[in-house]
């Protein structure tokens, strides 16, 4: 990926999160019906939980960045209310799904001068029933006004002190929050509230957000959209109860009104999306495409990874000749997917080589483990096994590339990048 400076000069830019998500996966059709589906779901019903289901890089957040692009989202009038929360941002404190709702007043205040310091009020009111965990409310509230701010501060730590904790008050705090949400949201509209990254929390953070929706924010108008590995929540809910007490997918199922798993993208629009990488990093468009479509899957957090490592490669090993830029792009696939391998490879070259080799083979599985003991290289035996996708891999690769992998001389000069 490539632009252009204030000069007018070629440029490299990396991919990174807030690279601009252009739709090179026909997302916007599935983007823009879930916005009308959002939009035409009665105000009386909400709110609305969406999960937005996927693996690691199956490529979520650029789902909710072209659904947050929408410009039926950005109506002159405010009726919809957009707003992005990102949880593992407030991992270390005490509970995420509390943040969330601080996240939320804290908007309120910052986007409607009439409702500033109605917003602070609720949100000493919700931290003083809560009594200690509402520690990190201040965090949030002392960039106000001083005035109001000395006097919110001053409050709560009247309040975090006594530790009052019961539930008429939170009751009470929960229904100001619901009040305070729908006069700001006005009588016809709605807060949409992306969540993303959520399965990068710790398991029992996940719960709490989750939580959070059902015990807080159970009657505000709001659309949650949730990006989250599904597995992930299931992984946390059997992990803190069992499955014989709760099952993680009966959890989820209650938590989530409308659940959506990301399409696999067909291979050729898949590799379309990256034919620009391909051209601008001078590779062999037919040769880069099938060694890519074999060692990463169809993973968009894989392939960008990818080409930001192989960018890496090239520009600061000058030194390689582009006919050993196919033995540079196995090389980056290994350390993006299979990185434990890469890292043996790195101080085992030779025994390396020997383990392509045999990875590649269609000889039996004890005989290449009795080679690999016999030359040292015993590390390596995890990595033959049939089942493995690192030899799926190796295995895959045509024999050409498979005999300039293991006779290539450039091995060690790329790995030298990474020490």
């Amino acid at each position: 990926m490539t632009s252009r400076n204030d000069n007018g000069q070629s440029k490299t830019r990396f991919f990174t999160k807030n690279t601009d998500p252009k739709d090179g996966f026909n997302h916007g059709y599935f983007a823009q019906s879930f916005i009308s589906l959002i939009l035409e779901h009665p105000r009386e019903d909400l709110p609305l939980v969406v999960g937005i289901f996927g693996p690691w890089g199956s490529g979520k957040t650029h789902f909710m960045r072209i659904m947050s692009q929408d410009e039926r989202l950005k109506l002159k009038d405010e009726s919809v209310k957009l707003m992005w929360f990102d949880p593992w941002m407030y991992e270390r404190r005490q509970d995420v799904g509390l943040e969330l709702i601080y996240r939320i007043l804290a908007e309120v205040r910052a986007r409607d001068k009439r409702l500033r310091r109605r917003a602070a009020n609720v949100a000493k009111a919700f931290a003083k029933s809560l009594g200690k965990s509402a520690l990190s409310t201040l965090d949030h509230f002392n960039p106000i006004p001083l005035q109001v701010g000395n006097a919110i501060a001053t409050s709560l730590r009247v309040a975090l002190t006594a530790e009052i904790s019961y539930q008429p008050a939170v009751d009470s705090a929960i229904e100001q929050i619901n009040k305070l949400v729908r006069e700001w949201v006005g009588d016809h509209g709605r807060a949409v509230i992306f969540i993303d990254d959520l399965d990068r929390c710790l398991p029992d953070q996940m719960l709490r957000l989750l939580e959070a929706l059902q015990l807080f924010l159970a009657k505000v108008p709001c659309v949650f959209v949730l990006g989250v590995d599904k597995t992930a929540i299931e992984a946390a809910v059997d992990q803190r109860y069992g499955q014989e007490l709760v099952n993680g997918r009966n959890y989820v199922d209650k938590i989530i009104d409308v659940p959506f798993s990301l399409l696999p993208v067909r291979r050729e629009i898949f590799e379309q999306r990256y034919d620009d990488e391909i051209k601008e990093l001078k590779l062999n468009r037919d040769r880069s495409r099938n060694i890519m479509s074999k060692g990463l899957q169809q993973n968009p957090r894989f392939y960008e990874r990818l080409f930001n490592h192989f960018r890496v490669i090239i520009r600061f090993g000058a030194f390689v000749e582009e006919d050993y830029w196919d033995v540079a792009l196995i090389l980056s696939i290994i350390k993006i997917r299979f990185p434990d391998l890469y890292d043996l490879a790195a101080y085992q070259l030779d025994n390396f080589k020997l383990y392509a080799e045999l990875a590649a083979s269609d000889n039996p599985q004890d005989a290449i483990e009795e080679r690999l003991k016999t030359e040292g290289a015993g590390l390596f035996i995890p990595y033959i096994s049939p089942v493995h996708p690192a030899r799926d891999f190796l295995k895959s690769l045509e024999r050409d590339t498979r005999v300039l992998l293991q006779k290539s001389i450039i091995l060690q000069e790329v790995m030298l990048l990474d020490d």
